[in-house]
């Protein structure tokens, strides 16, 4: 299965399309995203374990402007700079590892969203940091 997103051209986004930034606005929002995305989250030596859900949001590794890469239901991530993301058909949320412990991944994220398909000649960007701790769904 390939990663596809959306992805806008430098043309798309012209000087008449409203881009607005923010920051840590979508933090809270994000944590949440992965708990309802993600099985599991466990933490050892070897780095931060996702195991996904097959019914939730989609995650694929690796830099996202290369626009195709296989969905990850399963992955590992084990060093700073390691790159995921989660496209969808309006936006993207990108997460960089800034460190792992033993009780937490620390990532910096990157989402944008564009309002265009809903009426709004808006696309929002956030950035900031998120911290996540192990867990298990049920």
């Amino acid at each position: 299965m390939l990663c596809l997103g959306a992805w806008a051209s430098d043309s798309e986004q012209s000087a008449q399309v409203k881009v607005e930034k923010t920051a840590n606005r979508d933090k809270d929002w994000l944590v949440e995203f992965f708990k309802g995305s993600v099985l599991s989250l466990s933490i050892d030596g070897t780095g931060a374990h996702f195991q996904m859900r097959r019914d939730g949001a989609k995650f694929c590794l690796g830099d996202p402007k290369r626009h195709e890469m296989e969905f990850k239901f399963q992955f590992t991530l084990s060093k700073p700079g390691e790159v995921f993301y989660s496209p969808d058909k309006h936006g993207m949320r990108t997460f960089t590892v800034k460190r792992i412990t033993t009780d937490s991944l620390v990532l910096d994220y990157g989402t944008s969203f564009d309002h265009r398909s809903f009426g709004k000649n808006l696309i929002t960007e956030d950035t900031g940091q998120i911290e996540l701790h192990p867990f298990t769904n049920p």
